[in-house]
């Protein structure tokens, strides 16, 4: 496995969410170009985070990793733009409470948990005021591997 594999495995739980909230046309993995086809108001976006990397044993490694999901509304209005991007957030971590093994058929992904996020940001237009609210959220995932000494 690698960082990748395990982001796609993100993807797909991040996708497989109720109600069709989240679809290629509005999700994928670093593709902030995403935000200018204005085929939704609210997009997700994952891109790799910070990781630690160590041996367990002699042979064993750990990579303890983190793919942050960037969630983006649309800004229409003070208090709905931000319950929405509430609600999406909020069903995120929801789905990723449940999915402690990102449904990894290969048994290296060890543990995965939502262990926080961000605060909300405004994202701004050139001439002045809010264009979008964006929250990360960070998914951190860990993989352990056997190592093959040369």
């Amino acid at each position: 496995m690698s960082y990748s594999n395990g982001e796609t495995l993100i993807l797909a739980a991040l996708r497989s969410i109720s109600g069709g909230v989240w679809t290629v046309s509005n999700s994928g993995v670093g593709k902030w170009s995403l935000l200018n086809t204005g085929k939704a108001d609210h997009y997700a976006i994952l891109k790799p985070g910070a990781f630690v990397h160590s041996f367990q044993a002699a042979s064993n490694s750990l990579t303890e990793w983190r793919t942050v999901i960037e969630v983006w509304q649309r800004y229409k209005d003070d208090s709905d733009s931000l319950l929405s991007l509430e609600a999406l957030s909020a069903a995120i971590i929801q789905k990723f409470d449940q999915e402690n093994r990102l449904d990894d058929t290969t048994d290296t992904v060890q543990d995965s948990v939502c262990s926080g996020g961000g605060e909300v940001t405004e994202q701004w237009t050139k001439g002045g005021g809010p264009a979008w609210l964006k929250q990360e959220i960070f998914i951190d995932w860990k993989e352990e591997a056997n190592v093959t000494f040369s």
